[in-house]
């Protein structure tokens, strides 16, 4: 499979994580390694677009009390691997852009809404003890514990949020329930996506000028 890819990962130039998560993170050195391979070895390094407070571990602790962990998830790749792998690491803790200025990235988003608390189980080992650390909510929906938040979710995309996004991709962790309502609600701007898809954005006037108006 990943021959088959090779020519996507020559052409490959940089990559972001929204966060640390070892199901984020998981596959990067042996995508950075088959990049660096034969005749992609010639590319220049891949910028890798990370935050800096990189965990020491994490782990889960099931609830109702969400109090003891039961394991550690895989650790995540060190900024040192990444770069003996073929990667240059850019750290960014604040809001930025990358790829020549043309994608931005928000940094960390800070919980402010009572129906964003992320996903309660995460933990994180700091300062020699496990820590709570909820995974990142947004627009993790799928499970039934979180079916109440995705109303107020949907309405404050759809409803309250400006500029209002032209674009939303929910994947697998969204769940079947929230697509739907979020296709109830932006109509085709509720685009399911999932690994694999190829998103191709034109920016130019023509294109702007075909872009369907606001859901408000």
């Amino acid at each position: 499979m990943s021959q088959r890819c090779m020519c996507l990962l020559i052409k490959s130039r940089g990559l972001s994580f929204s966060h640390w998560h070892s199901d984020h993170s998981g596959g990067l050195l042996s995508f950075l390694k088959h990049r660096t391979s034969g005749v992609a070895s010639t590319q220049a390094p891949c910028a890798v677009d990370v935050h800096p407070d990189r965990p020491f571990a994490r782990g889960i602790a099931p609830g109702p009390k969400y109090d003891k962990v039961i394991g550690a998830l895989p650790p995540d790749p060190t900024f040192e691997l990444i770069e003996e792998a073929g990667g240059l690491v850019e750290a960014h803790a604040e809001a930025h852009v990358v790829a020549g200025n043309t994608v931005y990235v928000s940094g960390e988003i800070p919980r402010i809404t009572p129906f964003e608390q992320g996903i309660l189980g995460g933990m994180r080992w700091k300062d020699g003890q496990w820590t709570e650390e909820p995974i990142v909510g947004g627009l993790h929906l799928a499970t039934p514990d979180l079916v109440p938040r995705i109303e107020p979710t949907v309405h404050f995309l759809s409803e309250q949020l400006k500029p209002s996004p032209t674009y939303i991709l929910p994947m697998h962790c969204s769940g079947f329930a929230s697509k739907v309502a979020l296709e109830a609600a932006m109509g085709e701007g509720c685009v399911p996506a999932g690994v694999g898809i190829t998103i191709e954005v034109m920016g130019d006037k023509e294109h702007d000028a075909r872009l369907f108006a606001s859901s408000y």
